[in-house]
């Protein structure tokens, strides 16, 4: 795995340390484990993916189908695996950010990347940046609109 893709996965795992976590719900799953439910500082519910999760699990623990936890997720059409720390949405995000107007790259990232740590739809955030595609890296120092 290349150094980029690794610090990639590094932000994005230190960048849950940055979201507001206080409404918390607890929630028993069919299979007697707790599934911690938080809210985003954009007022959007999420869990954070455990080890070994996949998506039928996660379905299966919230109630919440396979097909709207990807539509809510906006993961690349590809991405079959959740990895430990992943942030998972468990209802749709926003058009724009409540508190961020702007977020300033800081190192290498995507459109889809900010929408999910910002919890904004991906469309919108397009919308908002027409300039870049969902997939294409960033450069560092980037100004990305998030209102």
């Amino acid at each position: 795995m290349s150094t980029t893709n690794n610090m990639k996965k590094i932000f994005l795992k230190l960048s849950l340390i940055a979201l507001i976590l206080a409404p918390t719900k607890i929630v028993l799953a069919d299979d007697g484990e707790t599934i911690k439910i938080q809210q985003h500082q954009n007022k959007v519910k999420f869990v954070v993916v455990q080890k070994g999760k996949t998506f039928y699990e996660l379905s299966k623990e919230t109630g919440i189908s396979m097909s709207l936890l990807r539509k809510y997720n906006e993961f690349h059409p590809k991405k079959d695996i959740l990895e430990q720390g992943e942030i998972l949405f468990i209802e749709p995000k926003k058009n724009k950010s409540k508190s961020n107007k702007q977020h300033i790259v800081n190192q290498h990232t995507t459109l889809r990347e900010i929408a999910q740590k910002e919890a904004i739809k991906l469309a919108a955030l397009l919308r908002l940046n027409p300039n870049y595609s969902p997939d294409e890296e960033l450069s560092k120092g980037v100004k990305i609109f998030l209102q």
